[in-house]
């Protein structure tokens, strides 16, 4: 996911917007960096009542109690890609696999 498409590498990421493939590299760079020093002001939990609401909806969806957020993050390797739609399975590690959701934010 890292460049844009599931299944996607950084060459195919490449070809699909006409840039080199170190540029690819390059940009995700730039944007985890910019991320970095901007995100703690611009990225913010909001306060104390917006929290209440999205933990009622992650709750409500999933039912964890405080819960604010989870983050795909484990890949689960398959064996074979699926026989349909096979493609999108492939990750950016050039395996089929599908993610597993792993990291949950309480308050």
């Amino acid at each position: 996911m890292c460049y844009g498409a599931r299944g996607c590498d950084a060459t195919g990421t490449a070809h699909k917007m006409g840039i080199g493939e170190g540029t690819v590299f390059l940009y995700c760079r730039r944007v985890t960096r910019a991320l970095w020093q901007l995100g703690i002001e611009l990225v913010s939990w909001g306060n104390q009542a917006r929290r209440q609401v999205t933990a009622e909806v992650v709750q409500r969806e999933s039912g964890l109690p405080n819960c604010l957020g989870m983050l795909d993050g484990t890949l689960i390797r398959l064996t074979e890609a699926p026989k349909h739609s096979g493609a999108m399975f492939y990750c950016c590690k050039r395996f089929p696999a599908v993610s597993h959701t792993v990291f949950e934010f309480y308050y």
